[in-house]
């Protein structure tokens, strides 16, 4: 046998136990210091870095929301400001010809197509 052999058969032969090592043991077991290891997914550390997490992914997500319904409020009041220009764009056209005494141009009417000076001197301008 080399020294390697003869170390690991000295270090694996049967001992007796110092005296009183069986009361140290069931002390330490009544004390609780002999108790598992938890695994990791029990660890308090990590509970709370979950809910940590989850809190702040809750939050980013409310407020990434609120952005999404403030911009859906804001192109819906964009279209009601475009609608009510058209609106009284066409009411101010409307209130120019009457008062320069021109009918309003029918649909059907295609005078206003062609030469512009033209058109002008038909309306008498």
């Amino acid at each position: 046998m080399d020294g390697f052999e003869q170390a690991l058969k000295e270090g694996l032969r049967r001992q007796t136990p110092d005296e009183g090592f069986a009361a140290r043991v069931c002390a330490r077991i009544a004390e609780g210091h002999g108790a598992r290891a938890r695994p990791w997914w029990r660890l308090p550390q990590l509970r709370w870095g979950t809910a940590a997490a989850l809190g702040l992914a809750m939050l980013v997500g409310l407020r990434f929301w609120q952005v999404r319904q403030e911009h859906a409020r804001a192109e819906m009041a964009k279209t009601q400001v475009m609608v009510a220009l058209r609106i009284a764009g066409a009411k101010m056209r409307f209130a120019q010809d009457r008062v320069r005494g021109v009918s309003p141009p029918r649909k059907a009417d295609n005078r206003l197509a062609g030469d512009p000076e033209k058109h002008k001197t038909e309306a008498g301008l």
